[in-house]
């Protein structure tokens, strides 16, 4: 048989097909190439935002470390922030906090303790520039915190709950009382000694956010001098050229005086008061009512609700003796201050709103500690600081089996504590709670509030404290926006 063989024809329609083949071949090729080349400088671009937004955010980072770590001055200036920029104009400061060859951070002075930090990177070959903001208060006040203890412990139940940031001095004790039931610790928690836990509390015991104990030394923080106390006096305006005073009794070292200024009301002498807060919704009002007695308990003296006793907003409303009762209603914004003793909390003392809507709703015929929970009808923005240089006592002298609070308070030298008579239900509050010793809402046999207590954190406390609140020695970081 003859051998095979291609015809010339043959021939010629292969080599078109190879041509057309390899064009093909080398056009994929090329596009190929192509795609790999855009690829590579997209990755390139990638790596370069990436790697300039790192920068930014280091450099953020190493200007918050220098605001945390500064000291203070004698005028609550952090002196990180303040020594470059204290000219309230906006405008960065002569310097910048951070300057590498990798970022720049400047400082710019807004007024009113605020500052903004601005972070500022570039790519080595300057294609790629980003940009970082964030607002930071130099100071920051007690308000922070849910609960703030500084020289005692605190005993935590199995039915507490706890939702905020707690810092407690000394120890954090977790009790076991019923079995398979643990305290809810919503907010981060820290102490400077190591946290104890009685019997299965560990187990049962639920972190949410994280806690740290055992900080030593370096974790303790101190409450201001009890003396800062002192200022609220003068704050109320009641005491200078625009006071007035509403009422007076006795002279000499019995002279007894209600005053009011342009920032509050003051009571000075030997008193007992009594304050009930009042708002009316049909005229859109904050009042203040007094009932002042005697040492022997007698009344001399009740206001009315009149335009005299109308509250400013913010309002200071010092009392130089003890508040022996304390109730009401608040639209705005004020703090309630103890000079040089107690403060009683008799009734309910809510936030409201225009409507007259409060911003937590109780349930205490609900067993569970989910019985107290944001109201989504409240529309207000109120706050109340109450400040006693001795104890906050729960008393609910004039209330039901309940008692209910709003409010950051703060006994300087004291306990936030029980301080009334037989037996109760339920405690709940929506703030803060700051003092130098224990906290506690019961006392074995002299009665209290045994059911359960839960204490909700206001988080409009981080950014709109009460009106004059004590500040603590730490930044407050807020507001972050990458610009570019």
């Amino acid at each position: 048989m003859p051998a095979f063989q291609l015809s010339e024809r043959q021939k010629g329609s292969i080599l078109v097909f190879v041509l057309v083949f390899a064009i093909v071949v080398g056009a994929a090729a090329f596009a190929l190439v192509a795609e790999s080349n855009a690829g590579l400088k997209l990755r390139q671009m990638e790596n370069k935002n990436y790697r300039t937004l790192v920068d930014c955010l280091n450099g953020l980072d190493i200007a918050r470390n220098a605001v945390e770590t500064s000291n203070y001055d004698s005028d609550g200036h952090n002196l990180a922030l303040w020594n470059i920029d204290s000219s309230a104009d906006g405008a960065p400061g002569a310097s910048p906090l951070v300057d590498n060859s990798r970022v720049t951070v400047t400082i710019s002075y807004l007024g009113s303790f605020w500052y903004e930090l601005t972070s500022i990177a570039s790519s080595n070959d300057g294609e790629i520039s980003k940009e970082v903001k964030e607002r930071v208060r130099e100071r920051d006040f007690f308000s922070r915190y849910a609960l703030f203890i500084e020289n005692g412990d605190v005993r935590v139940g199995d039915t507490t709950s706890y939702y905020g940031p707690v810092h407690v001095n000394k120890n954090v004790i977790f009790n076991d009382s019923v079995s398979g039931v643990g305290a809810q610790v919503y907010g981060f928690m820290s102490s400077t000694v190591p946290f104890t836990f009685n019997s299965n509390a560990e187990s049962e015991t639920q972190f949410y956010q994280g806690y740290a104990d055992d900080l030593g030394k370096d974790g303790w923080i101190d409450l201001p001098d009890s003396k800062a106390v002192e200022d609220y006096k003068n704050d109320t305006g009641a005491y200078g050229g625009s006071g007035t005073v509403l009422w007076t009794t006795g002279s000499g070292g019995n002279l007894v005086e209600l005053r009011k200024g342009p920032g509050g009301f003051s009571v000075n002498g030997n008193v007992y008061t009594y304050i009930t807060m009042s708002f009316d919704k049909a005229t859109k009002t904050q009042y203040i009512q007094f009932t002042i007695r005697n040492t022997s308990g007698a009344v001399i003296f009740t206001s009315t609700l009149t335009s005299d006793y109308q509250m400013p907003d913010p309002a200071i409303l010092h009392v130089e003796k003890a508040i022996m009762g304390l109730k009401g209603e608040i639209r705005g914004a004020a703090t309630v201050v103890s000079e040089t003793d107690d403060i009683n909390i008799s009734a309910d003392l809510y936030y409201v709103d225009d409507e007259g809507d409060h911003p937590m709703i109780f349930d205490p015929l609900n067993p569970s500690n989910t019985n107290y929970l944001p109201n989504p009808n409240y529309e207000g923005n109120a706050v109340l600081g109450l400040i006693a240089y001795q104890d906050i006592l729960y008393t609910g002298a004039e209330d039901d089996k309940n008692l209910e609070i709003n409010g950051a308070i703060m006994a300087m030298t004291g306990q936030v504590k029980w301080g009334g008579s037989g037996d109760k239900d339920h405690l709940r509050v929506f703030g803060a709670r700051i003092s130098d010793g224990q906290t506690y809402r019961s006392s074995g046999s002299s009665g209290g509030y045994n059911d359960s207590g839960v204490y909700v954190y206001d988080d409009n406390l981080r950014v709109s404290p009460p009106p004059k609140y004590l500040p603590v020695e730490k930044p407050l970081f807020l507001g972050f926006q990458v610009v570019r």
